[in-house]
Protein backbone atom coordinates (compact mmCIF):
# COMPACT_ATOMS: atom_id res chain seq x y z
CA UNK A 1 0.00 0.00 0.00
CA UNK A 2 2.85 2.37 0.85
CA UNK A 3 4.43 1.83 -2.56
CA UNK A 4 1.09 2.46 -4.32
CA UNK A 5 0.62 5.61 -2.28
CA UNK A 6 4.08 6.86 -3.18
CA UNK A 7 3.54 6.23 -6.87
CA UNK A 8 0.17 8.00 -6.86
CA UNK A 9 1.51 11.01 -4.99
CA UNK A 10 3.81 12.01 -7.88
CA UNK A 11 1.82 14.14 -10.33
CA UNK A 12 3.89 15.91 -12.99
CA UNK A 13 2.61 17.91 -15.90
CA UNK A 14 4.98 17.00 -18.75
CA UNK A 15 3.74 19.92 -20.86
CA UNK A 16 5.87 22.34 -18.76
CA UNK A 17 9.17 20.42 -19.20
CA UNK A 18 11.14 23.28 -20.80
CA UNK A 19 9.96 25.90 -18.34
CA UNK A 20 10.52 23.69 -15.32
CA UNK A 21 14.14 22.90 -16.27
CA UNK A 22 15.28 26.26 -17.59
CA UNK A 23 17.96 27.96 -15.47
CA UNK A 24 18.38 31.72 -15.70
CA UNK A 25 21.64 33.46 -14.64
CA UNK A 26 21.04 37.15 -15.17
CA UNK A 27 24.37 38.38 -13.75
CA UNK A 28 26.80 35.51 -14.39
CA UNK A 29 27.71 36.00 -18.02
CA UNK A 30 30.93 37.91 -17.33
CA UNK A 31 32.09 35.33 -14.75
CA UNK A 32 31.44 32.38 -17.06
CA UNK A 33 33.11 34.08 -20.02
CA UNK A 34 36.15 34.96 -17.93
CA UNK A 35 36.43 31.41 -16.62
CA UNK A 36 36.20 29.91 -20.08
CA UNK A 37 38.90 32.31 -21.29
CA UNK A 38 41.10 31.55 -18.26
CA UNK A 39 41.09 35.23 -17.24
CA UNK A 40 39.94 34.64 -13.70
CA UNK A 41 41.51 36.06 -10.57
CA UNK A 42 45.28 35.32 -10.58
CA UNK A 43 46.14 32.07 -8.82
CA UNK A 44 47.72 32.53 -5.41
CA UNK A 45 50.23 29.80 -4.58
CA UNK A 46 49.54 28.19 -1.21
CA UNK A 47 52.31 29.06 1.18
CA UNK A 48 54.73 26.25 1.96
CA UNK A 49 57.11 27.25 4.71
CA UNK A 50 59.21 24.33 5.91
CA UNK A 51 60.95 25.06 9.16
CA UNK A 52 63.84 22.68 9.67
CA UNK A 53 66.45 22.87 12.38
CA UNK A 54 69.95 23.84 11.27
CA UNK A 55 72.10 20.76 10.68
CA UNK A 56 74.06 20.12 13.84
CA UNK A 57 77.77 20.74 14.35
CA UNK A 58 80.02 19.07 16.91
CA UNK A 59 79.70 22.05 19.22
CA UNK A 60 75.90 21.77 19.00
CA UNK A 61 75.92 18.08 19.85
CA UNK A 62 78.48 18.42 22.65
CA UNK A 63 76.56 21.20 24.38
CA UNK A 64 75.59 20.39 27.96
CA UNK A 65 72.21 21.81 27.06
CA UNK A 66 70.59 18.71 25.55
CA UNK A 67 67.78 20.71 23.97
CA UNK A 68 69.38 20.94 20.51
CA UNK A 69 70.09 17.22 20.39
CA UNK A 70 66.58 16.39 21.58
CA UNK A 71 64.97 18.65 18.97
CA UNK A 72 67.17 17.21 16.22
CA UNK A 73 66.15 13.65 17.09
CA UNK A 74 62.50 14.64 17.33
CA UNK A 75 62.53 16.28 13.88
CA UNK A 76 64.35 13.50 12.02
CA UNK A 77 66.26 10.87 13.95
CA UNK A 78 68.02 9.49 10.85
CA UNK A 79 69.37 12.91 9.88
CA UNK A 80 70.41 13.62 13.47
CA UNK A 81 72.31 10.33 13.75
CA UNK A 82 74.06 10.92 10.44
CA UNK A 83 75.05 14.45 11.47
CA UNK A 84 76.40 13.24 14.82
CA UNK A 85 78.50 10.59 13.04
CA UNK A 86 79.88 13.08 10.53
CA UNK A 87 80.61 15.67 13.21
CA UNK A 88 82.52 13.14 15.33
CA UNK A 89 84.44 11.86 12.32
CA UNK A 90 85.50 15.33 11.23
CA UNK A 91 86.08 17.16 14.49
CA UNK A 92 86.47 15.03 17.61
CA UNK A 93 90.29 14.92 17.51
CA UNK A 94 90.62 18.71 17.37
CA UNK A 95 88.03 19.11 20.11
CA UNK A 96 89.98 16.79 22.43
CA UNK A 97 93.22 18.63 21.68
CA UNK A 98 91.65 22.01 22.58
CA UNK A 99 89.86 20.84 25.74
CA UNK A 100 91.16 22.02 29.10
CA UNK A 101 88.20 21.43 31.44
CA UNK A 102 88.30 17.62 31.65
CA UNK A 103 85.34 17.20 34.00
CA UNK A 104 83.03 19.32 31.85
CA UNK A 105 84.22 17.61 28.66
CA UNK A 106 83.53 14.16 30.12
CA UNK A 107 79.99 15.21 30.99
CA UNK A 108 79.51 16.51 27.44
CA UNK A 109 80.68 13.18 26.02
CA UNK A 110 78.38 11.29 28.38
CA UNK A 111 75.31 13.27 27.28
CA UNK A 112 76.13 12.82 23.60
CA UNK A 113 76.98 9.13 23.82
CA UNK A 114 73.82 8.33 25.80
CA UNK A 115 71.58 10.19 23.34
CA UNK A 116 73.32 8.76 20.28
CA UNK A 117 73.19 5.17 21.53
CA UNK A 118 69.55 5.47 22.57
CA UNK A 119 68.54 6.87 19.17
CA UNK A 120 70.63 4.51 17.06
CA UNK A 121 69.49 1.35 18.86
CA UNK A 122 65.88 2.26 18.10
CA UNK A 123 66.13 2.74 14.35
CA UNK A 124 69.30 1.08 13.02
CA UNK A 125 68.31 -2.37 11.82
CA UNK A 126 70.98 -3.66 9.43
CA UNK A 127 74.52 -4.79 10.30
CA UNK A 128 76.16 -2.05 8.24
CA UNK A 129 74.44 0.64 10.30
CA UNK A 130 75.20 -1.26 13.49
CA UNK A 131 78.85 -1.24 12.44
CA UNK A 132 78.85 2.53 11.94
CA UNK A 133 77.14 2.93 15.33
CA UNK A 134 79.78 0.80 17.05
CA UNK A 135 82.63 2.65 15.33
CA UNK A 136 81.14 6.01 16.36
CA UNK A 137 80.84 4.92 19.98
CA UNK A 138 84.43 3.66 19.90
CA UNK A 139 85.53 7.09 18.70
CA UNK A 140 83.68 8.67 21.62
CA UNK A 141 85.37 6.21 24.00
CA UNK A 142 88.77 7.05 22.51
CA UNK A 143 88.04 10.75 23.05
CA UNK A 144 87.11 10.03 26.67
CA UNK A 145 90.22 7.91 27.17
CA UNK A 146 92.46 10.66 25.80
CA UNK A 147 90.88 13.22 28.10
CA UNK A 148 91.29 11.02 31.18
CA UNK A 149 94.91 10.29 30.24
CA UNK A 150 95.51 14.05 30.36
CA UNK A 151 94.26 13.93 33.92
CA UNK A 152 96.02 10.76 35.08
CA UNK A 153 98.61 9.00 32.96
CA UNK A 154 98.47 5.91 35.21
CA UNK A 155 95.29 4.99 33.31
CA UNK A 156 97.53 3.40 30.66
CA UNK A 157 98.08 0.49 33.04
CA UNK A 158 94.49 -0.63 32.64
CA UNK A 159 93.19 -2.42 29.54
CA UNK A 160 90.51 -0.72 27.44
CA UNK A 161 86.97 -2.05 27.61
CA UNK A 162 86.88 -2.34 23.81
CA UNK A 163 88.37 -5.48 22.32
CA UNK A 164 90.24 -5.52 19.03
CA UNK A 165 88.15 -8.50 17.92
CA UNK A 166 85.00 -6.38 18.05
CA UNK A 167 86.42 -3.97 15.49
CA UNK A 168 87.34 -6.86 13.18
CA UNK A 169 83.68 -7.92 12.93
CA UNK A 170 82.49 -4.62 11.45
CA UNK A 171 80.99 -4.30 7.96
CA UNK A 172 82.35 -1.14 6.28
CA UNK A 173 82.93 -0.16 2.67
CA UNK A 174 83.48 3.61 2.50
CA UNK A 175 87.13 4.73 2.47
CA UNK A 176 86.32 7.43 5.02
CA UNK A 177 84.88 4.85 7.44
CA UNK A 178 87.87 2.56 6.89
CA UNK A 179 90.21 5.43 7.77
CA UNK A 180 88.23 5.95 10.98
CA UNK A 181 88.51 2.25 11.71
CA UNK A 182 92.26 2.28 11.10
CA UNK A 183 92.84 5.14 13.54
CA UNK A 184 90.69 3.52 16.23
CA UNK A 185 92.29 0.09 15.66
CA UNK A 186 95.83 1.42 16.00
CA UNK A 187 94.94 3.44 19.09
CA UNK A 188 93.33 0.48 20.82
CA UNK A 189 96.16 -1.84 19.82
CA UNK A 190 98.66 0.53 21.41
CA UNK A 191 96.53 0.88 24.56
CA UNK A 192 96.17 -2.89 24.93
CA UNK A 193 99.92 -3.39 24.50
CA UNK A 194 100.66 -0.74 27.16
CA UNK A 195 98.20 -2.13 29.70
CA UNK A 196 99.25 -4.45 32.47
CA UNK A 197 96.15 -6.55 31.84
CA UNK A 198 95.33 -6.47 35.51
CA UNK A 199 91.77 -5.50 34.82
CA UNK A 200 89.77 -3.58 32.21
CA UNK A 201 89.15 0.06 32.97
CA UNK A 202 85.36 -0.09 33.06
CA UNK A 203 85.45 0.81 36.75
CA UNK A 204 87.54 3.87 35.93
CA UNK A 205 84.88 5.43 33.72
CA UNK A 206 82.89 8.36 35.10
CA UNK A 207 79.60 7.09 36.43
CA UNK A 208 76.48 6.90 34.30
CA UNK A 209 78.00 5.84 30.98
CA UNK A 210 75.38 3.68 29.24
CA UNK A 211 77.59 2.84 26.26
CA UNK A 212 79.94 0.91 28.58
CA UNK A 213 77.50 -2.02 28.40
CA UNK A 214 77.32 -1.83 24.62
CA UNK A 215 81.06 -1.64 24.02
CA UNK A 216 81.81 -4.31 26.63
CA UNK A 217 79.54 -6.69 24.78
CA UNK A 218 81.21 -5.99 21.45
CA UNK A 219 78.09 -4.35 19.99
CA UNK A 220 75.20 -6.07 18.25
CA UNK A 221 76.47 -5.82 14.69
CA UNK A 222 76.28 -9.16 12.96
CA UNK A 223 75.96 -10.72 9.54
CA UNK A 224 73.49 -10.10 6.79
CA UNK A 225 70.56 -12.47 7.29
CA UNK A 226 69.39 -14.66 4.43
CA UNK A 227 65.75 -14.27 3.46
CA UNK A 228 63.40 -17.21 3.90
CA UNK A 229 63.82 -19.65 1.03
CA UNK A 230 66.03 -22.43 -0.31
CA UNK A 231 69.32 -20.88 0.84
CA UNK A 232 68.18 -20.43 4.41
CA UNK A 233 66.52 -23.86 4.37
CA UNK A 234 69.83 -25.35 3.22
CA UNK A 235 71.52 -23.97 6.36
CA UNK A 236 73.79 -21.74 4.27
CA UNK A 237 73.61 -18.87 6.78
CA UNK A 238 76.67 -20.23 8.59
CA UNK A 239 78.70 -19.76 5.40
CA UNK A 240 77.67 -16.11 5.25
CA UNK A 241 78.66 -15.51 8.87
CA UNK A 242 82.11 -17.07 9.04
CA UNK A 243 85.34 -17.64 7.11
CA UNK A 244 86.73 -20.52 9.16
CA UNK A 245 85.00 -23.38 7.32
CA UNK A 246 86.81 -25.46 4.72
CA UNK A 247 85.75 -26.78 1.34
CA UNK A 248 85.43 -30.23 2.89
CA UNK A 249 83.04 -28.83 5.48
CA UNK A 250 80.81 -27.55 2.68
CA UNK A 251 81.00 -30.81 0.74
CA UNK A 252 80.02 -32.78 3.82
CA UNK A 253 76.79 -30.75 4.04
CA UNK A 254 75.59 -31.46 0.50
CA UNK A 255 72.81 -33.72 1.74
CA UNK A 256 71.08 -30.63 3.15
CA UNK A 257 70.91 -28.92 -0.24
CA UNK A 258 67.40 -27.71 -1.01
CA UNK A 259 65.78 -29.14 -4.13
CA UNK A 260 65.51 -25.64 -5.63
CA UNK A 261 69.32 -25.33 -5.60
CA UNK A 262 71.80 -27.23 -7.74
CA UNK A 263 74.73 -28.89 -6.01
CA UNK A 264 77.29 -26.70 -7.86
CA UNK A 265 75.42 -23.64 -6.64
CA UNK A 266 75.27 -24.96 -3.08
CA UNK A 267 79.02 -25.64 -3.10
CA UNK A 268 79.90 -22.30 -4.72
CA UNK A 269 77.80 -20.40 -2.16
CA UNK A 270 79.31 -22.26 0.77
CA UNK A 271 82.90 -21.92 -0.44
CA UNK A 272 82.94 -18.23 -1.33
CA UNK A 273 84.05 -17.26 2.21
CA UNK A 274 86.04 -20.42 2.85
CA UNK A 275 89.36 -19.02 4.03
CA UNK A 276 89.51 -15.37 5.05
CA UNK A 277 92.44 -14.52 2.78
CA UNK A 278 90.92 -16.34 -0.19
CA UNK A 279 87.63 -14.45 -0.35
CA UNK A 280 88.55 -12.06 -3.18
CA UNK A 281 90.12 -14.88 -5.18
CA UNK A 282 86.89 -16.83 -4.72
CA UNK A 283 84.81 -13.80 -5.75
CA UNK A 284 86.84 -13.43 -8.95
CA UNK A 285 86.44 -17.13 -9.69
CA UNK A 286 82.68 -17.12 -9.20
CA UNK A 287 82.23 -14.03 -11.37
CA UNK A 288 83.81 -16.04 -14.17
CA UNK A 289 82.40 -19.51 -13.49
CA UNK A 290 78.80 -18.32 -12.95
CA UNK A 291 77.86 -21.23 -10.69
CA UNK A 292 75.90 -18.82 -8.52
CA UNK A 293 72.49 -17.45 -9.42
CA UNK A 294 73.21 -13.72 -9.43
CA UNK A 295 69.51 -12.93 -9.65
CA UNK A 296 68.97 -14.07 -6.06
CA UNK A 297 69.00 -11.56 -3.17
CA UNK A 298 70.78 -14.18 -1.03
CA UNK A 299 73.76 -14.12 -3.40
CA UNK A 300 73.83 -10.33 -3.18
CA UNK A 301 73.94 -10.55 0.63
CA UNK A 302 76.76 -13.10 0.47
CA UNK A 303 78.86 -10.82 -1.74
CA UNK A 304 78.03 -7.82 0.46
CA UNK A 305 79.22 -9.71 3.55
CA UNK A 306 82.46 -10.84 1.93
CA UNK A 307 83.27 -7.45 0.41
CA UNK A 308 82.61 -5.34 3.53
CA UNK A 309 83.59 -7.58 6.48
CA UNK A 310 86.80 -5.80 7.49
CA UNK A 311 88.64 -8.53 9.39
CA UNK A 312 92.02 -7.91 11.07
CA UNK A 313 94.30 -4.96 10.29
CA UNK A 314 98.07 -4.77 10.10
CA UNK A 315 100.10 -2.57 12.43
CA UNK A 316 99.98 0.13 9.74
CA UNK A 317 96.21 -0.06 9.44
CA UNK A 318 95.88 -2.08 6.21
CA UNK A 319 93.08 -4.63 5.79
CA UNK A 320 94.58 -8.10 5.79
CA UNK A 321 91.58 -9.76 4.13
CA UNK A 322 91.35 -7.18 1.35
CA UNK A 323 94.95 -6.73 0.24
CA UNK A 324 94.09 -7.92 -3.28
CA UNK A 325 92.35 -4.59 -3.82
CA UNK A 326 95.78 -2.92 -3.62
CA UNK A 327 97.10 -5.10 -6.46
CA UNK A 328 96.53 -3.38 -9.86
CA UNK A 329 96.66 -6.65 -11.82
CA UNK A 330 93.99 -8.23 -9.61
CA UNK A 331 91.82 -5.11 -9.80
CA UNK A 332 92.07 -5.09 -13.59
CA UNK A 333 90.99 -8.73 -13.67
CA UNK A 334 88.12 -7.99 -11.28
CA UNK A 335 86.75 -5.04 -13.24
CA UNK A 336 87.04 -7.05 -16.48
CA UNK A 337 84.93 -9.86 -15.01
CA UNK A 338 82.40 -7.35 -13.73
CA UNK A 339 82.17 -5.81 -17.21
CA UNK A 340 81.59 -9.28 -18.68
CA UNK A 341 78.85 -10.03 -16.16
CA UNK A 342 77.24 -6.66 -16.92
CA UNK A 343 77.09 -7.45 -20.63
CA UNK A 344 75.48 -10.85 -19.99
CA UNK A 345 72.98 -9.52 -17.44
CA UNK A 346 72.11 -6.46 -19.52
CA UNK A 347 70.79 -8.43 -22.50
CA UNK A 348 68.11 -10.12 -20.43
CA UNK A 349 65.11 -8.94 -18.47
CA UNK A 350 65.49 -6.60 -15.51
CA UNK A 351 67.78 -8.12 -12.90
CA UNK A 352 68.26 -5.88 -9.90
CA UNK A 353 70.25 -8.20 -7.63
CA UNK A 354 72.91 -8.94 -10.25
CA UNK A 355 73.28 -5.24 -11.10
CA UNK A 356 73.45 -4.55 -7.38
CA UNK A 357 76.40 -6.92 -7.03
CA UNK A 358 78.16 -5.26 -9.97
CA UNK A 359 77.51 -1.80 -8.51
CA UNK A 360 78.70 -2.79 -5.03
CA UNK A 361 81.98 -4.37 -6.14
CA UNK A 362 82.70 -1.69 -8.74
CA UNK A 363 82.21 1.13 -6.22
CA UNK A 364 85.03 -0.35 -4.15
CA UNK A 365 87.37 0.22 -7.11
CA UNK A 366 86.46 3.85 -7.84
CA UNK A 367 88.99 5.18 -5.32
CA UNK A 368 91.67 2.68 -6.34
CA UNK A 369 95.21 4.01 -6.34
CA UNK A 370 95.61 2.79 -9.92
CA UNK A 371 94.13 5.56 -12.08
CA UNK A 372 93.31 3.20 -14.94
CA UNK A 373 91.33 0.92 -12.62
CA UNK A 374 89.48 3.91 -11.18
CA UNK A 375 88.53 5.24 -14.62
CA UNK A 376 87.30 1.82 -15.78
CA UNK A 377 85.24 1.50 -12.61
CA UNK A 378 83.62 4.90 -13.17
CA UNK A 379 82.74 3.99 -16.77
CA UNK A 380 81.22 0.70 -15.65
CA UNK A 381 79.15 2.43 -12.96
CA UNK A 382 77.75 4.75 -15.62
CA UNK A 383 76.78 1.76 -17.76
CA UNK A 384 75.08 0.13 -14.77
CA UNK A 385 73.25 3.39 -14.09
CA UNK A 386 71.97 3.70 -17.67
CA UNK A 387 70.71 0.12 -17.78
CA UNK A 388 69.04 0.15 -14.36
CA UNK A 389 67.49 3.55 -15.10
CA UNK A 390 65.87 2.09 -18.24
CA UNK A 391 64.65 -0.92 -16.27
CA UNK A 392 63.32 1.36 -13.55
CA UNK A 393 61.11 3.15 -16.04
CA UNK A 394 59.78 -0.12 -17.43
CA UNK A 395 58.82 -1.09 -13.89
CA UNK A 396 57.35 2.37 -13.30
CA UNK A 397 54.91 1.95 -16.18
CA UNK A 398 53.74 -1.35 -14.65
CA UNK A 399 53.35 0.31 -11.23
CA UNK A 400 51.25 3.12 -12.71
CA UNK A 401 48.78 0.51 -13.94
CA UNK A 402 48.54 -1.08 -10.47
CA UNK A 403 49.62 1.53 -7.91
CA UNK A 404 48.53 -0.52 -4.89
CA UNK A 405 50.26 -3.75 -6.00
CA UNK A 406 53.25 -4.25 -3.70
CA UNK A 407 54.55 -7.06 -5.91
CA UNK A 408 55.14 -4.41 -8.56
CA UNK A 409 56.11 -1.55 -6.28
CA UNK A 410 58.92 -3.31 -4.40
CA UNK A 411 60.91 -4.29 -7.52
CA UNK A 412 60.53 -0.69 -8.71
CA UNK A 413 61.76 0.68 -5.40
CA UNK A 414 64.69 -1.77 -5.28
CA UNK A 415 65.70 -0.99 -8.87
CA UNK A 416 65.64 2.75 -8.13
CA UNK A 417 67.84 2.18 -5.07
CA UNK A 418 70.31 0.07 -7.07
CA UNK A 419 70.37 2.68 -9.83
CA UNK A 420 71.08 5.49 -7.38
CA UNK A 421 73.69 3.38 -5.58
CA UNK A 422 76.04 4.17 -8.48
CA UNK A 423 76.55 7.55 -6.78
CA UNK A 424 77.47 5.91 -3.45
CA UNK A 425 81.21 6.51 -3.61
CA UNK A 426 83.66 8.49 -1.53
CA UNK A 427 83.13 12.27 -1.43
CA UNK A 428 86.22 12.94 -3.52
CA UNK A 429 84.81 10.82 -6.35
CA UNK A 430 81.15 11.90 -6.20
CA UNK A 431 81.57 14.86 -8.53
CA UNK A 432 83.07 12.60 -11.20
CA UNK A 433 79.74 10.75 -11.24
CA UNK A 434 77.37 13.65 -10.56
CA UNK A 435 77.75 16.70 -12.76
CA UNK A 436 75.79 16.41 -16.04
CA UNK A 437 72.05 17.05 -16.56
CA UNK A 438 71.63 13.32 -17.12
CA UNK A 439 73.31 12.57 -13.78
CA UNK A 440 70.97 15.02 -12.06
CA UNK A 441 67.93 13.48 -13.75
CA UNK A 442 68.86 10.02 -12.48
CA UNK A 443 69.69 11.12 -8.93
CA UNK A 444 66.48 13.13 -8.50
CA UNK A 445 64.18 10.66 -10.32
CA UNK A 446 65.36 7.72 -8.23
CA UNK A 447 64.99 9.69 -5.00
CA UNK A 448 61.42 10.68 -5.87
CA UNK A 449 60.39 7.16 -6.83
CA UNK A 450 61.94 5.60 -3.73
CA UNK A 451 60.23 8.15 -1.49
CA UNK A 452 56.87 7.63 -3.21
CA UNK A 453 56.97 3.83 -3.11
CA UNK A 454 58.17 3.79 0.50
CA UNK A 455 55.06 5.68 1.51
CA UNK A 456 52.50 3.63 -0.39
CA UNK A 457 53.54 0.23 0.85
CA UNK A 458 54.02 -1.55 4.14
CA UNK A 459 57.51 -1.59 5.73
CA UNK A 460 59.89 -4.11 4.20
CA UNK A 461 60.79 -7.00 6.49
CA UNK A 462 63.19 -8.57 3.96
CA UNK A 463 66.81 -7.97 4.95
CA UNK A 464 67.77 -7.42 1.28
CA UNK A 465 65.13 -4.77 0.57
CA UNK A 466 65.67 -3.10 3.93
CA UNK A 467 69.42 -2.93 3.32
CA UNK A 468 68.92 -1.23 -0.05
CA UNK A 469 66.53 1.32 1.43
CA UNK A 470 68.65 2.16 4.45
CA UNK A 471 71.77 2.52 2.34
CA UNK A 472 69.87 4.82 0.01
CA UNK A 473 68.57 6.96 2.87
CA UNK A 474 72.13 7.49 4.07
CA UNK A 475 73.25 8.18 0.50
CA UNK A 476 70.62 10.92 0.23
CA UNK A 477 72.15 12.70 3.21
CA UNK A 478 75.65 12.42 1.75
CA UNK A 479 74.60 13.61 -1.73
CA UNK A 480 72.58 16.67 -0.73
CA UNK A 481 75.29 19.32 -1.14
CA UNK A 482 76.83 17.81 -4.29
CA UNK A 483 73.38 17.40 -5.88
CA UNK A 484 72.35 20.97 -5.08
CA UNK A 485 75.65 22.28 -6.51
CA UNK A 486 75.17 20.24 -9.69
CA UNK A 487 71.63 21.57 -10.15
CA UNK A 488 72.74 25.16 -9.63
CA UNK A 489 75.57 24.67 -12.14
CA UNK A 490 73.09 23.32 -14.72
CA UNK A 491 72.07 26.77 -15.97
CA UNK A 492 69.24 25.40 -18.12
CA UNK A 493 67.76 23.30 -15.26
CA UNK A 494 67.54 20.44 -17.77
CA UNK A 495 68.35 17.69 -15.28
CA UNK A 496 65.84 18.48 -12.56
CA UNK A 497 63.14 19.40 -15.13
CA UNK A 498 63.55 15.99 -16.78
CA UNK A 499 63.27 14.29 -13.39
CA UNK A 500 60.02 16.07 -12.53
CA UNK A 501 58.56 15.38 -15.96
CA UNK A 502 59.27 11.66 -15.52
CA UNK A 503 56.75 11.45 -12.70
CA UNK A 504 54.53 14.33 -13.84
CA UNK A 505 54.17 14.30 -17.65
CA UNK A 506 52.12 17.51 -17.57
CA UNK A 507 54.90 19.49 -15.91
CA UNK A 508 56.02 22.55 -17.87
CA UNK A 509 58.88 24.65 -16.43
CA UNK A 510 58.22 28.34 -15.93
CA UNK A 511 60.40 31.28 -16.93
CA UNK A 512 62.47 31.31 -13.74
CA UNK A 513 65.11 28.90 -12.47
CA UNK A 514 64.84 26.54 -9.54
CA UNK A 515 65.99 28.23 -6.34
CA UNK A 516 67.01 26.96 -2.92
CA UNK A 517 65.11 28.12 0.11
CA UNK A 518 67.13 30.02 2.65
CA UNK A 519 69.20 28.26 5.28
CA UNK A 520 68.35 26.10 7.19
CA UNK A 521 65.74 24.97 4.64
CA UNK A 522 68.13 24.89 1.68
CA UNK A 523 67.39 21.19 1.17
CA UNK A 524 64.25 22.40 -0.65
CA UNK A 525 64.38 23.63 -4.25
CA UNK A 526 61.35 25.51 -5.60
CA UNK A 527 60.10 26.79 -8.94
CA UNK A 528 56.84 27.82 -10.60
CA UNK A 529 55.43 26.03 -13.61
CA UNK A 530 54.53 27.81 -16.83
CA UNK A 531 51.06 29.33 -17.07
CA UNK A 532 49.01 28.40 -20.14
CA UNK A 533 45.50 29.16 -21.29
CA UNK A 534 44.40 25.80 -19.86
CA UNK A 535 46.34 25.78 -16.60
CA UNK A 536 47.48 28.33 -14.06
CA UNK A 537 51.03 28.38 -12.73
CA UNK A 538 51.78 26.05 -9.82
CA UNK A 539 54.53 26.11 -7.22
CA UNK A 540 56.68 22.95 -7.14
CA UNK A 541 59.03 22.09 -4.28
CA UNK A 542 61.52 19.22 -4.15
CA UNK A 543 63.25 18.00 -0.99
CA UNK A 544 66.74 16.90 -2.07
CA UNK A 545 67.30 15.12 1.23
CA UNK A 546 64.25 12.87 1.10
CA UNK A 547 62.97 12.96 -2.49
CA UNK A 548 59.51 14.30 -1.66
CA UNK A 549 57.72 16.55 -4.17
CA UNK A 550 55.11 19.12 -3.14
CA UNK A 551 52.83 20.93 -5.63
CA UNK A 552 50.99 23.99 -4.34
CA UNK A 553 51.46 22.77 -0.80
CA UNK A 554 50.16 19.24 -1.47
CA UNK A 555 52.47 16.18 -1.47
CA UNK A 556 52.67 14.41 -4.81
CA UNK A 557 52.05 10.68 -4.34
CA UNK A 558 52.65 8.75 -1.17
CA UNK A 559 50.58 8.20 1.93
CA UNK A 560 48.23 10.69 3.47
CA UNK A 561 49.63 12.82 6.27
CA UNK A 562 49.65 11.48 9.82
CA UNK A 563 47.19 14.24 10.80
CA UNK A 564 44.59 12.81 8.40
CA UNK A 565 45.31 9.17 9.26
CA UNK A 566 44.92 9.82 12.97
CA UNK A 567 41.54 11.50 12.50
CA UNK A 568 38.70 9.52 14.12
CA UNK A 569 36.60 9.48 10.92
CA UNK A 570 39.52 8.20 8.84
CA UNK A 571 40.29 5.47 11.37
CA UNK A 572 36.63 4.44 11.51
CA UNK A 573 36.33 4.18 7.71
CA UNK A 574 39.72 2.72 6.76
CA UNK A 575 40.90 1.11 9.97
CA UNK A 576 44.38 -0.39 9.53
CA UNK A 577 44.13 -0.71 5.77
CA UNK A 578 45.05 2.85 4.86
CA UNK A 579 44.11 4.77 1.75
CA UNK A 580 46.77 4.70 -0.95
CA UNK A 581 47.70 7.34 -3.47
CA UNK A 582 48.81 6.39 -6.96
CA UNK A 583 51.76 7.75 -8.90
CA UNK A 584 51.04 11.11 -10.43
Amino acid sequence: MAQVSQRSSVIWDHSHLIGDTRLIFHHCDKYISSSLANHSTPHVHPTQSPSHLPRGTLSDFLSQEISFLTKAFDEDAYVALYDVEQAIQQGIDDWVARTTDIQQACEQLRILSDAYLSGAEKIYTNPEHHSIMFLTLVELWVALDQLLLKQDHRRTLHAPIVSIDALERLLLHKTSDLHRLSRAYQYLSARHSQASKVRPDDDLLPTGWSFERYLNGGGNHSSHVLVDGPYEDSNLQIYVDETTHTTNDVLSMQSGCHTDLTLPEFIAFGCLRSGSSLQWINILRELRCRNLNFRRPEVYLLFAQAATHVGPLTSTGELVWHQELQDPSFCHALVNELESLFVDVGVGSSDGAAMGIISLLTRLLVSNSCEDVSEKAIRLLRHVREKTFDWMHELLYDAIDSPADEKRNKPLRDMAAICRSTFDVNPTAVRKLLHSPQDIEVAVSCAIIIHTVMFIESPDTCSYGRLLLERDRRLGFALEQALRDAIQNDVSDTGIDLAIRKIWPGYRPGPHRWKSLRFPNSRWLVCETAETKDRYSQRVSVDLLRGSVVVDGMPMGGRLSSTIKEDSTYRRVFGKVGARCSFC
